[in-house]
């Protein structure tokens, strides 16, 4: 009798841990505040207002942080935490004129400023003489973060240990890929 409520006891342990590990890695939220938090911090980050700034002219070829040479032709900015590749609407609450960009650096770093422009897409808002100006920013289409890169399994150690007449024996095998 104790053997069937002991294997049922533990049953129902694993199943209830399982349960709690899938709803924690699926991000299920456990309240509906934390849910209103949650998407609150997702219209946060898919709509931000702030000022924004250009790189300065003389940066045409030099690399950005994603390892692409910036193109003073081309509409393309920098973020401080959008994935690369991430295509962004600039808005110039100024004059209501607006930009695509494509994130392919890091930055601004100055105090306040939450997004730096490349001359083409400065030209396009229209802020060349002001320098830096009050924008909206709108996430369109965010790219996913690759995943994190492990190095490559060499190979799974399985060791068995058996007890002979109080002689404990073990053997190691190893299976290569």
């Amino acid at each position: 009798m104790k053997k069937p409520l002991l294997w049922l006891a533990t049953s129902v342990l694993a199943i209830s841990i399982l349960i709690g590990y899938y709803e924690a890695l699926r991000g299920a939220p456990r309240s509906d505040d934390e849910g209103a938090r949650l998407a609150d911090a997702e219209k946060e980050r898919n709509a931000s207002c702030g000022t924004a700034s250009f790189y300065q002219v003389d940066t045409n070829g030099t690399r950005t942080s994603s390892g692409v040479p910036l193109n003073d032709s081309v509409s393309t900015a920098a973020h401080r935490t959008l994935p690369f590749g991430t295509l962004v609407r600039v808005t110039n609450l100024s004059n209501g004129s607006c930009e695509t960009v494509k994130i392919t650096d890091r930055g601004p770093y100055s105090k306040g400023r939450i997004i730096d422009l490349s001359l083409h897409a400065a030209k396009k808002l229209g802020m060349i003489k002001a320098g830096i100006i009050p924008v909206q920013i709108e996430v369109l289409h965010e790219v996913p973060e690759p995943p994190c890169r492990l190095p490559p399994l060499r190979f799974i150690q399985i060791t068995s240990i058996r007890v002979v007449r109080g002689r404990v024996s073990t053997h190691r095998n190893r299976l290569w890929f």
